[in-house]
């Protein structure tokens, strides 16, 4: 009996561990950056100088993530949809009167979650971190705002 606490104990101490040790590398790595638990239940406003549509998808066929997209290359209907395995993303060009500032909409549409964790964060900060990457990128003085967005959550009891 005290055999078998110790090796559950000892167990979830090493999943644990190697799971701590892998965001952290991924940290380290620059392909993620630490986040508030909740990220996702916030829109991320980016507003730029001379943004085009056309060289933004352009930017965004060239980043790490973009295997996970599907888009929209007219000028006049621009977005991006991201779906991953239990979560989707939306990335769109905002109507402005900003002139020479463009600017753009990404939220996460809808994510799964298991016993009130989102077993995807990981992946989805992976692809916010490559959107902001890519913003900067093209012009290092993007400005950058959140909001919040409406999220219904579902209480599963059963």
């Amino acid at each position: 009996m005290t055999w078998t606490i110790i090796l559950i104990v000892l167990f979830v101490t090493v999943v644990a561990y190697v799971n701590f040790s892998r965001y952290y590398r991924l940290i380290d790595k620059g392909q993620i950056i630490k986040r508030p638990a909740n990220f996702e239940e916030k829109a991320e406003i980016f507003t730029l100088c001379n943004a085009s549509w056309e060289r933004v998808l352009e930017e965004l066929r060239t980043a790490d993530y973009h295997r996970a997209a599907s888009g929209s290359a007219d000028a006049q209907h621009p977005l991006m949809v991201y779906k991953g395995a239990g979560w989707g993303a939306e990335l769109y060009k905002m109507e402005t009167d900003a002139g020479e500032k463009d600017s753009y909409y990404f939220h996460f549409t809808n994510w799964d979650t298991m016993n009130g964790v989102n077993p995807q964060s990981e992946k989805m900060n992976t692809l916010l971190t490559t959107i902001e990457k890519v913003f900067l990128k093209i012009d290092p003085q993007t400005q950058v705002s959140t909001e919040d967005i409406k999220v219904k959550h579902r209480p599963k009891f059963f």
